[in-house]
């Protein structure tokens, strides 16, 4: 139920408001004959109608859902948006994407504040194309089941009221002052001249309050010669109501005696005319008396004291004017002429320029009374538009007063005041009554005992009862269907009564006896004490609606069932991409983003950055035709990766204009992970390929060379005559491809050995400097032909003694070292070994050519070398990391390397203690 309690508050507020500049100007200061429009009697004839009506009626009204998608509108901010943005807003709109850039995200908040639960109030100055505009707007959240689903909002332009207040907190003072000195008495009556309304200053006049005046009865308040005066005049007014040629805005200038509080009777000048309504027919009656005993005795000190008159004058928030006729000319107009219509007092001229500035529509109107009543020597009021120095009208209220002498008219004397807010307060009323009249919502009031009151047109159009039949004689129970329970009905009253707004569905009787559902509420209509006076119902004929719902729904479970089989995801969005709606499916690769956090984001935003652009061109293109299949790669928050197959359609209305996208998608990481493992398998598998190639060539290479080497030799030793220093040579070198041959073999039956785990470990103790030292014997005369340094670290411990197969130890570092030899042309090989808790970690350090980082990992593969060229300029199968990373295996140890390109490499084998 949407509270509305913060903006009847501020109606009430705004009533009292207009009562009180009411109240200010029923007490303003008039002269002699002057007529002044009260509206307070206005908002009393209307007051058990207008007043509930005004409390509970919106200026503008929207709600929205939590995507800020506008689920209602009312006519009055449609309009009023369209006004200020030139956007066309309807049900379904996106209200943040219908506001200008720089007002946004200020709006997003205040949303979203909403969202959270806060009902709260604001004022603003709102930028529009017609310029900045005043709101006050109360936010209020929807819940359904305890749970926020959207937000609705009540908004009102206060940019009037804003200047009106302005003015009114400027002039207050000044008015007060005014109120309290004159002695004007205003009054009103009905059409029987009973007295609705007297203002303070009848004590003045005749020493009695308003209350003890209205108490008494009219023969008691004047002598019978002034009641048969009255009465004539009546009876005469009456019949010119009747004319064809009946002039609407004349008024009587009456002399009648009243009786005073201590039974003296008063002379009394009674300037009167009819209140009317919009088709100008009387409704009441309205007057101002005045004391005329001492008018003369006035009016000469008011001459002689002129100056007093001037300065006074000139602090009332009017114009005070004195007129000669003879000369046709202003003899004063006070200071305020600025202030209400910008001439300064040397602008005004004759009674050209003043007919001249009259709106052409009142202009021969108000010309022709004014000519007409002062020859008649007879003081009158007028109310015209006058253009004001900027071209702008006002509404003025002008009383005029004559001094007469020799039975000529000597001077006029006058008033203006600008009615101008309240002649825009009398319109707005009377748009309102228009409104009320013209609703398609049902309205009605009734009195604190529940009898209907009041009913706009649509009551009768939707329940079948005309004014006749219910107005004063039936009560809202003659709606009721008999389909509500005795509870229900008990807890309305209880609200009611207990001054309580109620807000519901309803099963409703026409006329007819056909039933009808409403949507509804009631509340109470209180008076300024807070007291009720009757009961004030809005409703709304949703039974199509009841209908269309009951479809929708049966409509809505037939899909949902469908769509919660389908095998995949489904996911509808808006054309910005905002979705909407997910059915309950689940991927199997990855647990995806819950069903609940998925409404409301876009979802571009789980698009890869590789694809997003691709899918925002596809999204653009499927509009105008589908595009199939498409696949892309979905992240989201660095939480998950996974790949999907989706095909779109556009969702157009049944104009065939696009509302929205839907989209299913299947989740294929699973293939897509197959398919990457095939490539992956393939490559390694042409990788593999290269490398058996490239080690076949190798071991060709390695096992041919020494081969054609111990041929060569042989035959030179034994076919030819040699000397014994060239054959010593020969054996040597014979000798060194018989050993390189072997070397070959060996690591071939090594790699074979390995593979089929028949390599003989045999652990015991032994120190760990043995192993390196060993090295260094067999290598120690190689490294010094080569001008390389091959020393231990001189840190390393001769006393640690380590259980583990010593060979084997011995056979990698070997391969290490070898490796060493061969790639370093100059520089330093360090052996050595570090010890930690549970490891100690042998190590081969050289300065030789480096390994490029590329290759550092696949190093100890099998078939690998940094060179498989003939070109290489060092021997050897390739097969000695390999071997040394299959024993480190076997006896439980693990190989590894570091190295930087042109600074030399290390290689480690790291064992366990235990």
């Amino acid at each position: 139920m949407i509270n509305t309690d913060e903006y009847i508050k501020q109606l009430k507020e705004e009533i009292t408001k207009l009562r009180a500049e009411n109240e200010l100007l029923s007490n303003s200061y008039v002269n002699e004959s002057g007529e002044l429009r009260d509206t307070k009697e206005i908002l009393r004839l209307l007051e058990s109608n207008l007043e509930s009506i005004l409390e509970n009626t919106k200026d503008s009204v929207w709600a929205i859902n939590t995507n800020y998608d506008i689920i209602y509108i009312n006519t009055i901010f449609r309009n009023e948006f369209k006004a200020g943005f030139g956007v066309e807003l309807k049900n379904g709109s996106n209200i943040l994407q219908s506001l200008p850039t720089e007002i946004k995200e200020i709006w997003k908040s205040r949303y979203d504040r909403t969202f959270a639960g806060e009902s709260y109030q604001i004022e603003d100055a709102v930028p529009t194309i017609l310029g900045n505009i005043y709101i006050e707007i109360s936010f209020n959240p929807i819940y359904k089941d305890d749970k926020i689903v959207g937000a609705s909002f009540f908004a009102r332009n206060i940019t009037d009221r804003k200047n009106i207040l302005l003015k009114l907190e400027e002039s207050e003072e000044k008015y007060r002052t005014l109120a309290d000195n004159i002695s004007d008495v205003v009054w009103i009556t009905d059409l029987q001249m009973n007295v609705k309304y007297i203002s303070p200053s009848i004590y003045g006049l005749i020493g009695e309050t308003p209350d003890e005046h209205l108490s008494k009865p009219i023969f008691m308040r004047h002598p019978e010669s002034s009641l048969q005066l009255l009465n004539e005049i009546y009876i005469q007014e009456m019949q010119m109501e009747k004319s064809a040629n009946v002039d609407y805005n004349r008024s009587r200038k009456i002399e009648i005696e009243y009786y005073k509080a201590n039974g003296e009777t008063v002379w009394t000048e009674l300037n009167v005319s009819f209140i009317r309504d919009e088709k100008n027919n009387p409704v009441g009656i309205q007057g101002i008396t005045r004391d005329i005993s001492k008018r003369k005795e006035y009016q000469d000190k008011l001459i002689k004291n002129e100056k007093i008159f001037r300065e006074y004058a000139e602090t009332v928030d009017a114009i005070f004017w004195r007129y000669d006729p003879s000369l046709n000319k202003w003899l004063y107009v006070s200071e305020q002429c600025i202030k209400i219509l910008g001439y300064p007092p040397e602008e005004w001229l004759d009674f050209d320029w003043w007919a001249d500035k009259i709106h052409p529509v009142d202009r021969d109107r108000t010309i022709n009374f004014c000519l007409s009543r002062t020859e008649m020597k007879e003081s009158h009021s007028m109310t015209y538009r006058m253009m004001h120095k900027n071209g702008n009208y006002i509404w003025i209220y002008d009383t005029v007063s004559l001094e007469i002498e020799n039975d000529k008219v000597k001077y006029l004397y006058g008033l203006m005041i600008d009615i101008s807010d309240i002649k825009k307060k009398e319109e707005e009323l009377r748009k309102l009554n228009n409104a009320i009249s013209n609703s398609n919502d049902i309205i009605f009031t009734t009195d604190k005992d529940g009898i209907i009151t009041f009913i706009n047109p649509e009551f009768t159009n939707v329940y079948g009862f005309s004014n006749e039949e219910v107005v004063g004689k039936a009560t809202p129970r003659i709606l009721k269907s008999g389909l509500s329970s005795p509870e229900q009905i008990e807890y309305i009253w209880h609200q009611l009564t207990n001054k309580q707004s109620i807000f519901g569905e309803y099963v409703n009787r026409r006329k007819d006896g056909s039933l009808i559902d409403i949507e509804g509420s009631a509340q109470p209509i209180l008076d300024e004490h807070n007291e009720i006076l009757g009961y004030l119902g809005i409703q709304r004929d949703i039974t199509e609606r009841k209908r269309v719902e009951s479809e929708l729904r049966h409509s809505e479970e037939l899909h949902r069932g469908l769509l919660q089989t389908v095998p995949d995801l489904i996911i509808r969005t808006d054309l910005e991409g905002n979705i909407n709606f997910v059915n309950d499916y689940t991927f199997d690769s990855i647990d995806f983003v819950p069903k609940e956090k998925l409404i409301g984001k876009n979802i571009l935003s789980f698009i890869a950055q590789k694809d997003l652009q691709r899918a925002i061109d596809n999204t653009k293109l499927m509009i105008e035709s589908p595009l199939g299949l498409q696949e892309y790669e979905l992240n989201y928050l660095d939480t998950f990766t996974l790949f999907v197959e989706v095909n779109g359609d556009v969702i157009r209305d049944e104009h065939n204009i696009p509302t929205g996208m839907v989209y299913v998608i299947r989740d294929i990481t699973k293939r897509k992970q197959v398919e990457n493992e095939l490539i992956n398998t393939k490559i390694k598998a042409q990788e593999s390929e290269k490398l058996k190639t490239a080690f076949l060539q190798n071991i060709s290479h390695e096992i041919r060379t020494p081969l054609n080497g111990i041929m060569g030799f042989s035959k030179i030793i034994t076919e030819y005559s040699i000397s014994h220093e060239e054959k010593t040579e020969y054996t040597k070198l014979l000798n060194q491809s018989c050993n390189r041959l072997m070397n070959t073999v060996n690591d071939i039956l090594d790699i074979a050995r390995i593979d089929t785990e028949q390599v003989e470990i045999r652990k015991h103790d032994f120190k760990a400097i043995e192993v390196l030292s060993d090295l260094l014997m067999v290598y120690k005369d190689s490294f010094r032909e080569k001008s390389i340094s091959l020393e231990i670290n001189s840190q390393t411990t001769h006393h640690s003694i380590i259980y583990n197969d010593q060979k084997s130890i011995f056979q990698i570092l070997n391969a290490f070292l070898s490796n060493a030899y061969k790639f370093t042309l100059n520089g330093s090989v360090e052996l050595g070994y570090e010890l930690t808790q549970e490891e100690i970690v042998f190590y081969v350090k050289d300065s030789g050519t480096g390994i490029s980082h590329d290759k550092l990992d696949k190093i100890f593969d099998r078939f690998y070398q940094g060179d498989t060229s003939f070109a290489r300029g060092y021997e050897g199968s390739g097969l000695g990391l390999s071997i040394a990373k299959g024993l480190a295996n076997l006896i439980g140890g693990r190989v590894y390397a570091e190295s930087q390109p042109g600074i030399g490499s290390t290689f480690y084998l790291a064992l366990p203690l235990n």
